[in-house]
């Protein structure tokens, strides 16, 4: 009698550990599998976009440049829809003082389509200001030959900006009609308001 309740033990713990290891292989092979489709799915969209790139072709804007040496805008990487956006001039910052900076630039913004000027990613690390706003918006309805664009910012120390230093970069977007429908109520899971979702 004991000699069989060892033997069941034994056998017992066998059998689990023989299934914890063919676990344990089924999860390794399942989460092979899915990296493998992730870096699939990952290089199917990066060849639809460039797909998408040959067979859209590209918008074209007119611009107008209102300073001699300012250089010719390029996108911020080789087929990007960004672009840098540089001071027209030098000028001096002083903190806590809101400024418009000239851009030295105008463009014919197509109808149903708008700018995005934001930030580069090292302007506060450079310039130590910060875009009012966030970002600036340039309408399809500021696009005359003497609009030239400006960006607005609020230093938070003494600095000269030197013309032609990048201090921002611009993107264009197309705009989508809007219809607002009133309701009471619709399905939706309440979020709790704003600030409850942590930092971490």
């Amino acid at each position: 009698m004991i000699t069989g309740e060892v033997y069941n033990t034994f056998s017992d713990k066998t059998y689990y550990e023989d299934n914890t290891k063919i676990m344990s292989d089924k999860l390794t092979d399942i989460e092979s599998a899915v990296l493998s489709a992730m870096k699939s799915i990952e290089s199917l969209s990066l060849e639809l976009y460039d797909l998408k790139k040959q067979l859209i072709d590209p918008l074209d804007v007119k611009i107008k440049y209102h300073r001699e040496k300012y250089p010719d805008l390029k996108p911020v990487e080789k087929h990007g829809n960004f672009y840098d956006l540089r001071a027209a001039q030098s000028i001096k910052l002083k903190k806590k003082k809101h400024y418009y900076i000239p851009l030295g630039i105008s463009m014919y913004i197509p109808d149903g389509y708008y700018a995005e000027v934001l930030p580069r990613s090292g302007t506060f690390k450079h310039f130590k200001f910060f875009v009012a706003n966030s970002m600036g918006i340039i309408d399809d309805n500021y696009r005359s030959t003497e609009d030239e664009w400006f960006l607005s910012v609020y230093p938070t120390k003494t600095i000269k900006i030197e013309a032609n230093d990048r201090i921002a970069q611009f993107t264009i977007v197309g705009e989508r009609d809007i219809n607002l429908n009133e309701c009471d109520s619709w399905e939706a899971k309440k979020r709790g308001g704003f600030g409850t979702s942590g930092i971490k």
